[in-house]
């Protein structure tokens, strides 16, 4: 199965001095007052327990997560992870030079070696 979208919205935050590591893709910015009903991926890892990257998502109509991401391949405007679980997320974006160095930092340290980045 494929999960692909456009990520209007890609943030990089971090919390308790850089021990915990998040990246959000989005589509829409976060509406607390309404259901959500469009994709989005947040993958996270808190270093303070020594634990691997999570990740979870909506695909516009449910929540899931929890899958082990077995590897992530990242161009200048592109991302593609893929799952354990038979799925792959395609996700496209527009950073600037800052923000797609930032990405990058963030998910070298959230990925370790399972990061692949292509031309």
């Amino acid at each position: 199965m494929i999960l692909a979208f456009k990520a209007t919205y890609v943030a990089c935050t971090d919390a308790l001095g850089g021990d915990i590591l998040q990246v959000s893709f989005d589509t829409v910015l976060d509406d607390d007052d309404n259901p959500r009903c469009s994709p989005y991926v947040l993958i996270s890892r808190n270093f303070e327990f020594d634990e691997s990257a999570a990740i979870e998502w909506h695909n516009g109509q449910d929540y899931d997560g929890g899958a082990e991401i077995r590897s992530i391949t990242l161009t200048r405007t592109h991302i593609t992870l893929l799952l354990n679980r038979e799925l792959t997320i395609n996700m496209s974006f527009q950073l600037s030079n800052e923000a797609y160095a930032r990405l990058t930092v963030f998910l070298q340290k959230i990925m370790d070696d399972r990061l692949v980045f292509t031309e």
